[in-house]
């Protein structure tokens, strides 16, 4: 983290890009979260702490904050019952949630610079499933997350398909969308609209960080479900 925020620091931003986004935003929406998540383990009371203004503090509050996280999370125990949003209700789910935040707005950095690094083909595969997880609590009826609930359906499906080297050959994620939201599971069944891209990008796409109209990106079937898909299913 230390090394990807000093790298960061040194990059232009690119004008036009995100315009709500700056590295500003983007360290306080990396860094709070760090240091909220932590009292969710125990939860008596606790202060949101202001990021300090100078660039040159930036990497050690941020890497501070991870390091309390990861802390509290293992003196606390990874296997421990705490409060989530997701089916995984233990103290492990917030190490997960974070590390595919923390990848993503990472990206966006790097996208307002025109840079774009690398990630890991398993944990980017990982963030993949991480983010469908959310939405399939998020698109319940019972949920009251009106965004979310225009992805409710009568049974429209998707496939998203990645390649990278080191992966399994042809991971898949099949998409179901039904009257009680939407459910997911690993596979490559039929489905209306196919979406199939290299991994790093998929995540990205997916995210709405990148335009999946983009070079590398393969669209099949019914395209207009899957710009459905994206404009309800905005975090």
């Amino acid at each position: 983290m230390r090394h990807s925020i000093h790298r960061l620091q040194c990059q232009p931003v690119r004008d036009g890009h995100c315009a709500t986004w700056s590295r500003m935003s983007g360290r306080d929406t990396v860094g709070q979260p760090q240091i909220i998540t932590g009292p969710c383990l125990d939860p008596p009371s606790y202060e949101i702490q202001d990021a300090p203004q100078e660039q040159a503090a930036w990497a050690s509050w941020l890497t501070a904050g991870a390091q309390e996280l990861i802390a509290a999370i293992c003196n606390y125990g990874p296997d421990q019952p705490v409060l989530t949003w997701q089916q995984d209700r233990t103290a492990g789910f917030w190490l997960r949630n974070m590390l595919h935040d923390e990848v993503v707005h990472r990206f966006d950095a790097e996208l307002a610079g025109s840079l774009l690094g690398d990630v890991a083909p398993e944990i980017a595969a990982d963030g993949v499933s991480d983010w469908l997880e959310s939405i399939a609590t998020l698109s319940r009826p019972d949920a009251g997350e009106p965004v979310f609930l225009g992805l409710v359906g009568s049974g429209e499906t998707l496939r998203f398909e990645a390649t990278a080297p080191g992966l399994a050959s042809g991971v898949a994620w099949h998409v179901k969308r039904l009257p009680a939201g939407v459910i997911w599971t690993y596979g490559h069944g039929s489905a209306d609209a196919v979406v199939r891209a290299p991994v790093r990008e998929l995540l990205l796409v997916l995210n709405r960080c990148l335009d999946p109209l983009q070079e590398g990106v393969e669209i099949m079937g019914d395209r207009g479900l899957f710009a459905h898909w994206l404009e309800h299913s905005k975090f």
